[in-house]
C-alpha cells in the first residue's frame, strides 16, 4: 500500500493541504517554517498512534486537526482537538469501519520512524542502536555487552594486581634448599650465652684472686728473709696460706662465648629467610589464585561473546551483508562507514524498505543533503521496488515537488494550485 491521497488540515504548520501523488518520489519543498515537515509527521502521526504525536499538534488558533490518508485498501483518519483527545477511524475499500484501528495499523505498518538518511549520516554507535532497533535478536545484548564490560574492567584490575604480585615475588629472595621447616629458638641460645658470661666472669675474678695470694707469698718470703726475727711467725703464715690454696679445688677453663654468638648469627638469619620462605608461598599463593581468577573471566566473556555471535547469526537482517559489529554496524565484514556514500545511501534505503513491507513509504527529512547522483540514486530504487518517497527539502523556488507557504500547497512542480482556504472553513464549521 501507499498513499493515494493526503489531506491535513490545521496540524503544526499546515492550514489546508490536499496532496495527491503522481509519482514515487513525492518531494516537498519550501522555506523553513512553511510546513513542509508537518507533511511528513503528518504521515506518521496518522499511521503511528498516539505515541509519536507532538504534545500539542494543533495549528494555533484551530480547535482541531485533520489527517485523512487514502492508502487504497484503507482509509485512515485521525482527529486531534487542541483541547487534548480526538480520534481514530480506519475504513476499508467498502466503507466498512474496522474495529480496534490502531491495532489494525500497528499490525499491517513498520517502522515508520526509520529514515535511511538519518541512518546513513549517524554516527557508527547511533547506527548499531538503530539497526538493533529494526532487528530482532534472540538474546538480550545490551545486557551481554554490560556483563562483558564488568568482567573486562574485573579482568583488567585483576590483571593488575597479578602483575604487582609478580614483580614482588620476583623481587624476593629464593631460599636456599636446604633451610629447615621450623624457625631456630634464638631465645635459648642467647640464655645459654648469658650463663657462660657470668661462668667466664666469676673464672676471671677467682684467676684474679689466685694472683693476688701468689704476690703475697712473694712479698712474705723477702720480709722473712729481711727480717729473720719474725721469720717463724710469717713461715707458719705463709705455710697457712699454701695449704689452703692447696685445698681448694682446680679452677675450670673458661667457656667459648664466641661460638654460641655465632650460633646466635646464623639461627636469626635461617629464621629471616623461613619468614621470607612463608611470605614467597604466600604470594605464590596468591598469584596462582589471581591467574585463575582472570582465566575465569576470560571464559565467562568468550562464551557471552559466542552466544552474542549466535544470536547475531541467527537474526534475519534486513539488507544481506549487515551485521552488528563492537559498536558499530558491520557490511560484508567491513565497518559500515568505511563503505562509499552511494552505497550507504543504497543500503539505508533498503532497510527502510525492509521495515515496511507492507506499507510502502519511506518518509526522509534533511533532504537539501543530497545531491542529484543521490536523490536519483533514491528515486531509482523507489521506482524499482514499488515504494513511494516522501522527501523534504529547503527549496523556495517552487520548481521542483510540492511548495509548501504559509502551512499550504502553493505550486506542485512550479504549477500554482487553486486556494485551498474553503476547504479550512468547512472543516472548522465541522468542528
Amino acid at each position: 500500500m501507499k498513499i493515494i491521497n493526503l489531506f491535513v488540515q490545521n496540524v503544526k504548520k499546515i492550514r489546508v493541504a490536499d496532496i495527491t501523488p503522481t509519482s514515487a518520489m513525492v518531494e516537498v519543498t519550501g522555506k523553513n517554517g512553511s510546513g513542509k515537515s508537518s507533511i511528513l509527521d503528518s504521515i506518521l502521526y496518522a499511521l503511528a498512534g498516539t505515541r509519536s504525536i507532538a504534545s500539542d499538534p494543533v495549528r494555533h488558533g484551530a480547535r482541531k486537526a485533520t489527517i485523512r490518508l487514502d492508502l487504497g485498501d484503507l482509509i485512515v483518519t485521525r482527529k486531534m482537538h487542541a483541547t487534548g483527545g480526538g480520534s481514530l477511524t480506519v475504513e476499508a475499500k467498502d466503507g466498512t469501519q474496522l474495529k480496534s484501528p490502531q491495532g489494525v495499523l500497528d499490525k499491517l505498518f513498520g517502522d515508520l520512524t526509520f529514515d535511511p538518511l538519518a541512518f546513513a549520516t549517524a554516527e557508527p554507535k547511533k547506527q548499531l542502536e538503530m539497526l538493533r532497533a529494526l532487528v530482532h535478536v534472540d538474546a538480550d545484548l545490551d545486557a551481554l555487552d554490560a556483563a562483558n564490560a564488568t568482567d573486562f574492567a574485573e579482568r583488567s584490575r585483576v590483571n593488575a594486581e597479578t602483575k604487582a604480585h609478580a614483580a614482588r615475588l620476583a623481587a624476593m629472595p629464593t631460599p636456599p634448599a636446604d633451610l629447615p621447616a621450623e624457625p631456630v629458638d634464638v631465645d635459648a641460645l642467647l640464655g645459654q650465652m648469658e650463663n657462660a658470661s657470668a661462668f667466664n666472669s666469676d673464672v676471671d675474678s677467682r684467676y684474679t684472686l689466685r694472683a693476688a695470694a701468689e704476690d703475697r707469698v712473694d712479698e712474705l718470703t723477702a720480709e722473712a728473709k729481711a727480717l729473720r726475727e719474725q721469720a717463724d711467725a710469717l713461715d707458719a703464715e705463709a705455710t697457712a696460706l699454701v695449704a689452703k690454696l692447696a685445698a681448694e679445688s682446680a679452677i675450670p677453663a673458661r667457656l667459648e662465648v664466641a661460638d654460641l654468638r655465632r650460633q646466635v648469627q646464623e639461627a636469626q638469619a635461617t629464621n629471616k629467610m623461613i619468614e621470607q620462605k612463608a611470605a614467597r608461598d604466600q604470594s605464590v599463593k596468591a598469584l596462582r589464585s589471581l591467574e585463575a581468577t582472570a582465566e575465569r573471566l576470560t571464559e565467562a566473556m568468550e562464551a557471552r561473546k559466542e552466544q552474542k555471535a549466535t544470536a547475531i547469526a541467527a537474526a534475519v537482517m534486513p539488507v544481506p551483508g549487515l551485521g552488528f559489529g563492537d559498536g558499530m554496524v558491520m557490511f560484508n565484514g567491513v565497518p559500515f562507514d568505511q563503505a562509499s556514500s552511494a552505497e550507504q545511501l543504497r543500503v539505508s534505503v533498503a532497510m527502510a524498505m525492509a521495515a515496511n513491507p507492507e506499507l510502502r513509504i519511506l518518509r526522509i527529512k534533511d533532504g537539501s543533503l543530497l545531491d542529484e547522483d543521490n536523490l536519483a540514486l533514491i528515486t531509482a530504487m523507489a521506482e524499482t521496488e514499488d515504494y513511494q518517497v516522501w522527501l523534504e527539502s529547503v527549496s523556495s523556488s517552487g520548481h521542483i515537488g510540492i511548495e509548501m507557504v504559509d502551512g499550504a500547497v502553493a505550486s506542485v512542480n512550479g504549477e500554482p494550485c487553486e486556494s485551498q482556504e474553503s476547504q479550512t472553513e468547512s472543516d472548522e464549521s465541522d468542528a
